[in-house]
Formats: C-alpha cells, sequence, structure tokens
C-alpha cells in the first residue's frame, strides 16, 4: 500500500487480486480491489432460451422470455424513495449553506452523496445478481437489453419522473448485468428500444415506426392490442426488445402471469 496508508488492512475475499486502485474524495479515501477471473468457456443454463430486458422507473427491471416462463418484474420504487430523499436534504443543505457560507459545497453534502451512492449502487448490484439467477435457472444463453443512447437527457416525464429517471444509472446496472451474465457464460446483447413501447407483440408487429401507435398504451401499465387483448406494458416492450435485438419471434400467446421479485 502506498506509504500516507500505512497501517491500515483491507481483507479481500478472492486471491487473485491484480489491481489496488486508491481514490482520494473530499473526506475519504475509497480503495478498490481488482481481482481476476476466467470467463466459462459454456453456458450455465444450456443456452437454449432468451430473456428481453426493459428498463424503467417504477418497474426497475421487466424480463420476458421467448419460452413459456412467465415474466418477472423487478420494483424500482426503492430507487426512486432513495433519490427523492438524497434530491430533497441536498436541496436543503445547499440551500442551507448559501445563507452561512455561499458556497454549495460541504462535508455534509459530500457525504449524503457518498451515502446515496452506496445505496444505489448495492441496490443495482442485488437486482443484477437477481436477474442472472432467473436467467441460469431457466436455461438462458442470450439477454437483449433495450437502451436508447442520450435517453436520460432527452426525457420529458415531468419534473418529477424526470428527475427519478435521470438518477437512476442505468448504465451501472447494464455493465453488472453484463459482467455477471459473463461470468456465467451468458451472452449479452445492448439494443435500441426505439418503437418497442407503442407496437404490439400479441399482434406480431415489429418494433418498426409503421407499427408504431402510441394511443394502444392506456396508462403507464397496461398495453392493449388492436385485437382486444390487454398486456403488461412494460412486459409487452420487453417482448419487443427482442424482435429489437434480432431475435426470431417467439409463438404469439397470451401473456403469462407476471411474477414480481423483491430485492432483499
Amino acid at each position: 500500500m502506498p506509504g500516507f496508508l500505512k497501517g491500515i488492512h483491507v481483507k479481500a475475499r478472492h486471491r487473485t487480486v491484480r489491481q489496488i486502485r486508491v481514490k482520494t474524495e473530499r473526506d475519504g479515501i475509497r480503495i478498490l480491489l481488482v481481482y481476476e477471473q476466467e470467463e466459462p468457456q459454456e453456458v450455465s443454463g444450456g443456452g437454449k432460451a432468451v430473456m428481453g430486458i426493459d428498463l424503467g422507473v417504477n418497474n426497475l427491471i421487466t424480463a420476458a422470455w421467448n419460452t413459456d416462463a412467465a415474466p418477472i418484474i423487478i420494483n424500482g420504487k426503492a430507487l426512486k424513495s432513495i433519490n427523492q430523499y438524497y434530491n430533497r436534504e441536498r436541496a436543503r443543505l445547499q440551500a442551507s449553506a448559501r445563507k452561512g457560507n455561499r458556497t454549495c459545497k460541504t462535508r455534509r453534502i459530500s457525504r449524503l452523496t457518498r451515502k446515496r451512492n452506496h445505496k444505489v449502487r448495492d441496490y443495482l448490484h442485488k437486482a443484477s445478481r437477481k436477474i442472472i439467477d432467473l436467467a441460469v435457472n431457466t436455461g438462458t444463453g442470450m439477454i437483449v437489453i433495450g437502451n436508447n443512447r442520450g435517453w436520460k437527457q432527452k426525457v420529458k416525464l415531468g419534473n418529477r419522473t424526470n428527475q427519478n429517471f435521470v438518477s437512476i444509472p442505468y448504465h451501472i446496472l447494464i455493465e453488472m448485468i453484463r459482467y455477471k451474465a459473463a461470468l456465467a457464460g451468458i451472452a449479452v446483447k445492448v439494443t435500441e428500444e426505439a418503437y418497442t413501447s407503442g407496437t404490439s407483440y400479441l399482434d406480431g408487429e415489429k418494433p418498426e415506426k409503421q407499427f408504431y401507435d402510441r394511443t394502444r398504451r392506456l396508462h403507464r401499465g397496461l398495453f392493449r392490442s388492436k385485437t382486444g387483448k390487454y398486456i403488461n406494458a412494460d412486459v409487452n416492450a420487453a417482448y419487443q426488445i427482442m424482435k429489437s435485438g434480432g431475435i426470431t419471434e417467439p409463438e404469439i400467446k397470451e401473456e403469462e402471469p407476471v411474477r414480481r421479485i423483491k430485492v432483499a
């Protein structure tokens, strides 16, 4: 360890540590251990199933398969709660700091930000681990994730929803899923999710502009097909994301009961 860290001991859970990164912050030091692990040569779960993932706010992850596996939803309201508290408390501390010393940066704000970031990363780690465990258990060989470049800068969902949306680091979540999937021998493909929320899986439509009709999304959680059948809007998007990723369209079927999974 560097000389100024003399006396500090870090307990590593792995013996294959290859790097030690030290990052100094405003009111502390962060020590990162980088370890090495070989990627498996074969897919853990058999590799025939494909999982489509739609990312959102209230529903952080909605996953569907091209098999008879029931779609699942991982709740995102816990992250919303973390962000809402952080934004409210930071605004209060900044207002107090401007009155006291005419600055918007203090140690309390730094500690608040660090604590918020730790909570968010912990939740994302647990959510991504749930997804990989489900992928292994269902014999998934590929995960297709919908992600539009620059979407967080372009969203117009109202001030409150927009603030929560921008505060969720989706790129970090995608990378967590990517590297954990690699360790399980599962391929990950990130694709454009354009037109996936306004085209109908039940009607056999492709996620293309010519089929796009946003009025069929009755509200945030419900989508109605042309034939009058209903499907969870995020589940419909997850199925369409698989098509957007070039996956052969699965047999059209009625919506399976959606399972909601808690992150512990």
